[in-house]
């Protein structure tokens, strides 16, 4: 009986409440930590303050799944989101070389919003390389409001095996 729980049952509600945790981050605005919640940095141009962060899409939030076998239980990112997962979960510093497409996608924005930016940016000249700090927005990793949640899971299986 114990056997079983501990080799099918456990990591498979262990998974699904990691897989939920991590989620639940998105709706909260931050990262559950080891110190309470760690709300996101705030975006610098927010034209739509009601709009979450990380949310515009949704493959972030979308591609977190968990990964059971019976050695092993991981939550991953998967699908599209998997390219720039990282960006935001641990923050970097992009590089980007100003092309033709971005200077007309940044007129075209311009004329629409008379924002300066776009005419900042449709002003830069092709091939200059531009810095942009993406901040950490960490939405998965090692957590010991998680652990807590796993253990307590793992207690009441142990305690329902126990009581038959």
């Amino acid at each position: 009986m114990i056997a079983k729980l501990f080799n099918k049952r456990l990591p498979i509600l262990v998974g699904a409440e990691a897989e939920r945790f991590f989620i639940e981050n998105f709706r909260l605005q931050g990262f559950q930590g080891d110190s309470g919640l760690e709300a996101w940095v705030k975006r610098k141009d927010d034209n739509d303050p009601t709009r979450q962060i990380l949310k515009k899409s949704g493959h972030l939030r979308q591609g977190i799944k968990k990964e059971v076998t019976p050695n092993n239980i991981r939550v991953v990112v998967t699908g599209v989101a998997t390219k720039y997962a990282d960006t935001h979960n641990f923050g970097e510093t992009i590089k980007i070389q100003v092309t033709a497409k971005m200077k007309s996608w940044a007129w075209a924005l311009w004329y629409q919003t008379f924002d300066s930016k776009y005419r900042a940016m449709a002003m830069q000249p092709e091939g200059k390389v531009m810095t942009i700090k993406m901040p950490q927005r960490k939405f998965i990793g090692n957590s010991k409001q998680l652990d807590k949640r796993l253990q307590a899971i793992a207690e009441r299986e142990v305690d329902k095996i126990n009581k038959s």
